[in-house]
């Protein structure tokens, strides 16, 4: 069968990068030989295009070329990614043109198994199952909090005198009405120390007086469990302390948050760093002694730092979104199939919006993270095809990108009218839900920028 290798280096030097392309070679081609595949050409990412990887860029147009179907060698799937995702992401990508990759390990052929291993996520996952399993039992897991000790039988007792601090700092807050820094005082003063003979701080204080652990409540992976264990004070007393802290709570007034729907996918023209979002209010006065102000919104690289080409490497957030909003209109308006989301999306679980949808790197939720994860051990074993993974992986990405089925609808209803203008006037969570779905990156260059698409497309952009 004909076969193309692909090498991906990491190494920081020029000299290691060799060594590794070297010993990588040598894997692909012993396979090969073995296995009388025919390898007709060999593409080589250095550890100086580790972002943009040109050469992986030529491997999908070369297999992407009618009749071009090739086995795809690796040494293992390192080669494809830095995690998990964007390896199975690659395979998923190469399957798709027709194409197979395969690993010249010879104890993980497969690249899901490979990967899989090479991550070592199936391990953590077993790992957290077997605390899981302990918490339900309601064992003591982790630091063991002041006030407590461990017994024979894995739970939580009140160790004498620990648990005598405990109800002090209970009775000086509410009966006698101490403030947290007179007990924090109060307890140095008296020599009443904390563990390890250290002193204690207000953050301490504030930590056990919040704990429901002291009423024998057990919390542990969102479990929670009441009178699992021995309480020191009552609820009464943990109820009045909750209150108390709340009526001395001062709140402030919130400032509006801002969006930046490109930030961690725009890569600066100079080092290829993820460059993030950023804002400046600015307030002047007019000549007539009126004050006025304005939020200017940039986007810039996070190495500025340490590269002074990457110091003066700042732009317009409103730019760089209006260029990439109206080419994903029109490359949207020419393929009725890409899409979003369909108008008739399945109702499943979605993450937390509120938690997610203005985060500069969404990731999956805990939810559809083991959900993927028990796809790829089912593709490991054979039970699923990767066809199958693929629409898995697609369908948890859109359920993950932080927004509601109603955002998804309204882009769509954007795109079936047509209207450039009225889609240049999304909103910026609009923006956010659009660009994390479909961008994996952009490509700065001086005179054009690439948008890179999980799909594989590429939409160039001239200036």
């Amino acid at each position: 069968m004909r076969a193309i290798g692909y090498i991906s280096t990491t190494a920081s030097m020029q000299l290691d990068d060799t060594h590794q392309y070297l010993e990588q070679r040598e894997a692909i081609l012993a396979y090969c030989n073995y296995n009388d595949h025919n390898l007709v050409q060999i593409f080589h990412d250095s550890s100086q295009q580790a972002v943009n990887r040109p050469e992986y860029s030529k491997l999908l147009e070369f297999i992407d070329t009618p009749k071009q179907a090739s086995l795809v060698v690796i040494t293992d799937c390192g080669s494809l990614g830095n995690s998990l995702d964007e390896a199975i992401e690659a395979i998923l990508r190469i399957d798709n043109a027709g194409s197979t990759v395969i690993c010249s390990s010879p104890e993980y052929p497969d690249p899901i198994q490979n990967a899989l291993n090479l991550f070592r996520r199936e391990r953590s996952d077993q790992v957290r199952g077997a605390m899981l399993e302990k918490a339900l039992k309601g064992e003591a897991l982790g630091r063991t909090p002041f006030g407590y000790r461990i017994n024979t039988e894995r739970s939580l007792e009140p160790d004498p005198l620990e648990s005598s601090i405990v109800a002090r700092i209970f009775d000086m807050y509410i009966r006698e009405e101490i403030g947290f820094r007179r007990i924090v005082n109060s307890l140095n003063d008296s020599s009443t120390l904390n563990r390890n003979n250290a002193q204690w701080t207000i953050a301490q204080i504030l930590g056990v007086l919040r704990n429901p652990v002291y009423i024998g409540t057990y919390r542990r992976f969102g479990l929670r469990i009441p009178s699992n264990h021995e309480p020191i004070v009552s609820t009464t007393d943990f109820t009045n302390a909750q209150q108390l802290m709340r009526s001395k709570r001062t709140f402030k007034s919130k400032r509006k948050e801002q969006i930046y729907p490109l930030s961690g996918l725009l890569l600066c023209m100079h080092c290829n760093g993820r460059m993030i979002g950023f804002s400046r209010r600015q307030t002047w006065r007019r000549k007539d002694g009126s004050r006025n102000h304005n939020v200017y919104r940039y986007y810039y690289c996070p190495q500025r730092l340490e590269n002074p080409l990457c110091r003066a490497n700042v732009t317009s957030a409103g730019q760089w979104e209006a260029i990439a909003s109206k080419c994903l209109f029109v490359y949207l308006t020419d393929r009725q199939e890409a899409y979003l989301a369909p108008l008739n999306a399945p109702s499943m679980p979605l993450v937390d919006t509120q938690g997610s949808n203005t985060s500069d790197q969404p990731h999956l939720g805990a939810n559809l993270q083991r959900r993927w994860l028990k796809a790829l051990r089912l593709t490991a074993a054979g039970n699923l095809a990767l066809g199958d993974l693929r629409r898995i992986t697609k369908e948890l990405r859109y359920l993950n990108s932080g927004v509601d089925t109603e955002i998804y609808v309204s882009l769509n209803a954007l795109l079936q009218r047509g209207d450039i203008e009225v889609w240049n006037g999304m909103s910026p969570i609009h923006q956010k839900a659009l660009f994390t779905s479909l961008i994996t990156h952009i490509c700065v260059k001086p005179s054009s920028a690439s948008i890179n698409l999980h799909d594989g497309d590429e939409l160039v952009v001239s200036f």
